[in-house]
């Protein structure tokens, strides 16, 4: 629990550490509008996948801007910096339903960045 803790503090301070939007600040918002589309919405598997493309180019743009802008961290703990991010995200979103229901604003913003980004061509690599 410790170690996850500190990559989730890792993971926060990269997000902060760039005043304009970065592309952890974007994999951070796939991966919370991933979490309400899971708990809140029944795509069809045309829209899902869509959305599923451009989720997995924004992950990997984000594994290559940590890589970049924090060249001591090995691929690996970058990997993993990641995954106790978007674990941590999927738990304040899964949170906010619990709390207030799918009908949330906050959540409703998720569904509108979700279909948004599932009637985009996949974005390119980065």
């Amino acid at each position: 629990m410790k170690k996850y803790i500190v990559l989730f503090l890792l993971y926060s301070c990269i997000i902060q550490a760039n005043e304009k939007e970065n592309m952890l600040q974007i994999f951070s918002g796939f991966t919370a509008s991933n979490a309400a589309m899971m708990k809140c919405l029944k795509p069809d598997e045309n829209e899902l996948n869509k959305f599923l493309a451009n989720y997995k180019i924004a992950a990997v743009n984000a594994l290559q801007e940590i890589q970049k802008n924090q060249p001591s961290i090995p691929s690996e703990m970058a990997s993993k910096i990641m995954i106790a991010g978007g674990k941590e995200t999927t738990k304040i979103v899964n949170n906010e339903i619990e709390k207030n229901g799918c009908k949330s604003q906050k959540i409703q913003e998720l569904i509108k960045f979700f279909h948004f980004h599932a009637a985009r061509k996949p974005i390119k690599n980065g």
